[in-house]
């Protein structure tokens, strides 16, 4: 009886053991918890390139409010607007009870008042092709979309690769002139694409030179500046609105207008090009549509 009695002690420690045994392994290695689908649920892009760059990562479903320039994707434009660059509709954003708002840089006096009523705000710059790159990423580690962002970056990678397979040796390489905004009616005031700007790292990395060689980021020209330079290429960027859509005449006839300036010997050799794509002045995800077109206007015989 005695030793029953101790064999049934002994049985009863084993089970109390593996018990406690089990209990702690649970303990120390916990059910994995999937991932929230963002800590902001509800956002305010303050730009077309950040709204672009949201939408990209795919958080389309988290904006409440965007600038009324936003029409990246389509469906962001049933939005409500916050207004736009420089007059940014502070009490609309407060209406929207954001969790972040999302901007560029220049937008830092917006950021310092939304900061003050309590709201998060996130800041990125989107002068030069790194800073856009860095955006992406940025913004998708902030709203845990890194994969995304890295998957984003190694397309862009991917395009400048296959560009520079075509690159010609230094001394072959065209001299380009990118116009990005003046009177559609004279050529007095044309800003175009200087140094260290997107365009300028764009173009040199397809194999262009900008014809321009100073230190400011878009001079302004008059006609006889743009003949100082007298570029091998002219790209004018006129972006197509919905009052004004381009189409083959309008295009043609802004080639043609281009003519008026003499001795240009893009005119001559039939190299003036035009876009009218909203792509082409976005500092946002869409920049591979750019550079590809730079490419194969450089790489034009």
């Amino acid at each position: 009886m005695k030793l029953r009695r101790t064999l049934y002690l002994f049985l009863f420690c084993l089970l109390i053991a593996g018990l406690v045994l089990l209990l702690l392994r649970k303990t120390a290695t916990p059910p994995a918890v999937a991932e929230e689908d963002t800590p902001h649920p509800r956002i305010v892009s303050l730009a077309p390139s950040t709204t672009e760059t949201l939408c990209m990562l795919g958080l389309e479903n988290h904006l409440v409010g965007v600038s009324r320039f936003c029409d990246y994707p389509p469906t962001v434009k049933e939005l409500p607007n916050v207004g736009g660059l420089t007059d940014v509709d502070i009490e609309a954003i407060v209406r929207l009870r954001p969790d972040l708002v999302v901007a560029p840089r220049p937008q830092l006096r917006a950021r310092e008042t939304l900061t003050k009523l309590g709201i998060e705000v996130l800041t990125v710059d989107q002068e030069t092709l790194s800073q856009i790159y860095d955006s992406a990423w940025i913004i998708g580690e902030a709203l845990g979309r890194s994969e995304v962002a890295t998957a984003w970056l190694a397309e862009i990678d991917a395009i400048i690769a296959s560009a520079a397979a075509e690159i010609l040796p230094e001394e072959q390489r065209p001299t380009v002139l990118i116009s990005v905004g003046r009177d559609p009616a004279s050529f007095e005031r044309v800003y175009i694409a200087g140094h260290d700007t997107f365009y300028e790292q764009a173009l040199e990395a397809v194999g262009g030179r900008n014809a321009y060689r100073g230190a400011t980021p878009y001079p302004m020209l008059s006609a006889e500046g743009i003949v100082l330079l007298n570029p091998d290429i002219i790209i004018d960027i006129i972006p197509s609105t919905d009052d004004q859509p381009a189409t083959d005449e309008s295009n043609a006839a802004v080639v043609s207008q281009w003519g008026s300036i003499p001795g240009l010997r893009a005119v001559k050799a039939g190299r003036v090009y035009i876009i009218t794509e909203t792509w082409a002045v976005r500092p946002g995800p869409r920049i591979g549509f750019l550079i590809q077109r730079l490419a194969e206007i450089v790489a034009e015989k």
